[in-house]
């Protein structure tokens, strides 16, 4: 906001239940009026009802924040001074002051419009709340009268104006803000009047009795459109007619992919657009907040369906690194079409997955209006058929033995051929759908785990597998435990291809040792899946999407 300063006439404040008259000290750096003890209000033989209501205010300079926490009013022409009443929840009392010299403008506000400070202060810069009730402090707002030496002959016409697509801070947002700023002009009888709303989006005009058209015009850069378009009054001596306008949502953003399901084989790329447009124009360089769901790192490597997001400069989500917090959301800007263009690389675990993408106001917060300047799809990664339950997966194995697919037993390399085969088990005969596969890390190296993909391992902050039920079923190929004097003398490599493997342990039994046909425990193993700089999870990679 503008810098701004108050001009110094004679004010006066008193509370209700002390009568002690003092003259009320300018407060702070933005020169507000502050609230002391008790002071007599100025009065006049005809007092006007003026609208009014609190405003916070704030500038920095200095490498301070300096704000203000004060009342908006509307400069009056023919007015001596200003009568202020407001109720200060902090001393529970109603306070009461006045404005005994006329102001025709405060530097620094909106054209025709006041300020009286109540409260104020500075600390460090960024200013960075905007709450003008200070908690509820002040949330019973307050009543300003324009005090004239006479009574009046005119007519008076006043209301508020909104900005549904307002900007508002992301911790306060909300519809229907203040519109500041806004002209609103009346017409009739041959007359022209016209006021501006301040920064609480109320405005006041003084006019001649008679019928008027109310007109709300937006001076900014870019247009807006209101409702409604005009309003018709008709104003009476020494009466107040009103109109209120609303801005209409300047912004409008929307998503749109090329399917909303797919398989989840890991094969499939989406195409997706964000498009913005502001008043039905494309909306170049728009910043736009993309986030997804499930977003949080534990699910989003693990048990949660995988989707790669990328834009034009690679992958956008998960990071190149993946050090980043993946709760946080990305920031990307439409191009001179309005629009960003995305390719979503899905992965192999069944579930849903979504992307929001929110746009921002020309001040870098997101936008009020969830209804327009927001949207949200979905896509389903759809379940493989037919599927295979762990059991039968050694019988899968078995299926291998003509497929010359893999030179090694690197489980790593492996992982990768079975999602593969998984994804293409109609031509193969190999029917690996339902199954997940990741590479784990223990005391023998690598190894590689086989789980249910509804069921996939979930992996806690120390990269260590948690202990459930249904994970202690799981399969591990620990290819340090195969003992080959008991398949005669075969290999690892030359059983999986001779379809020799008669069976895998369990976690559990691997864990502890137990002996299985054809392999030879260890006990005390363990199974960490590291979650930091390390792409391959079950069934998927997100080093190899979005490439």
């Amino acid at each position: 906001m503008s810098v701004f300063t108050r001009p110094r006439p004679t004010a006066t404040v008193r509370r209700r239940r002390v009568a002690v008259v003092v003259v009320a000290a300018l407060a702070g750096v933005l020169g507000l009026v502050a609230v002391g003890p008790t002071a007599a209000g100025a009065s006049g033989p005809h007092r006007q009802r003026v609208p009014a209501n609190f405003i916070y205010l704030e500038t920095e300079s200095d490498g301070r924040c300096g704000w203000g926490i004060g009342i908006e009013y509307p400069a009056v022409a023919k007015a001596v001074g200003y009568d202020i009443q407001y109720y200060d929840g902090y001393w529970q009392s109603m306070e009461y002051g006045s404005v005994s010299t006329p102001v025709a403008h405060t530097k620094g506000m909106t054209k025709g419009m006041n300020y009286f400070g109540v409260t104020g202060g500075n600390g460090p810069a960024p200013c960075d709340d905007s709450d003008p009730t200070e908690g509820g402090r002040f949330a019973k707002g307050a009543k300003v009268w324009a005090v004239f030496a006479h009574k009046q002959s005119d007519g008076y016409i006043e209301g508020k104006v909104t900005d549904e697509d307002d900007s508002g801070s992301a911790k306060h947002r909300k519809q229907d803000s203040p519109a500041e700023g806004v002209e609103v002009k009346a017409y009739g009888g041959g007359h022209h009047y016209s006021a501006v709303s301040g920064p609480g989006g109320i405005y006041f005009m003084k006019v001649k009795p008679g019928s008027y058209r109310v007109v709300p015009e937006d001076t900014g850069d870019k247009k807006g459109e209101f409702t409604p378009t005009y309003s018709a009054v008709h104003v009476k001596k020494d009466e107040t007619a009103h109109a209120d306008f609303r801005l209409k949502a300047g912004l409008k953003v929307t998503v749109t992919m090329s399917h909303s399901s797919v398989a989840a084989d890991g094969m499939h790329v989406v195409k997706a657009t964000v498009k913005a447009t502001r008043y039905g124009k494309p909306a170049r360089g728009a910043s736009i907040q993309l986030t997804v769901q499930p977003h949080d790192e534990d699910s989003a490597l693990t048990t949660a369906p995988k989707v790669a997001m990328c834009g034009d400069s690679g992958r956008i989500w998960p990071t190149s690194t993946m050090s980043d917090d993946l709760n946080l959301p990305v920031s990307v800007f439409t191009d001179g079409k309005g629009e960003y263009h995305l390719t979503l690389a899905a992965g192999t675990v069944p579930g849903g997955w979504s992307l929001e993408a929110w746009g921002r106001n020309d001040d870098g917060n997101l936008s009020s209006d969830a209804a327009k300047a927001s949207d949200t799809k979905k896509l389903s990664l759809e379940a493989l058929t037919p599927t295979t339950s762990r059991d039968d997966f050694v019988n899968e194995l078995d299926l291998l033995k003509s497929q010359q697919t893999w030179s090694s037993t690197d489980p790593a390399y492996l992982a990768s051929t079975l999602s593969g085969l998984a994804a293409g088990g109609h031509t193969t005969g190999v029917h690996l759908g339902g199954l997940a596969y990741s590479v784990a890390n223990s005391q023998h190296g690598t190894v590689l785990l086989v789980s249910s993909a509804k069921d996939a391992p979930r992996v806690k902050a120390d990269s260590s597998i948690a202990n459930t039920s249904a994970t202690k079923d799981d399969l591990v190929l620990d290819p340090a435990e195969w003992d080959s004097l008991q398949n005669g003398g075969l290999s690892l490599q030359q059983a999986l291809q001779a379809g020799e493997i008669k069976g895998l342990p369990t976690l559990a039994q691997w864990e502890k040792g137990t002996s299985v046909a054809g392999w030879s425990g260890t006990a005390g193993m363990a199974a960490t899946v590291p979650n930091q700089g390390y792409f391959q999870q079950f069934g998927w990679t997100y080093g190899t999407a979005c490439t």
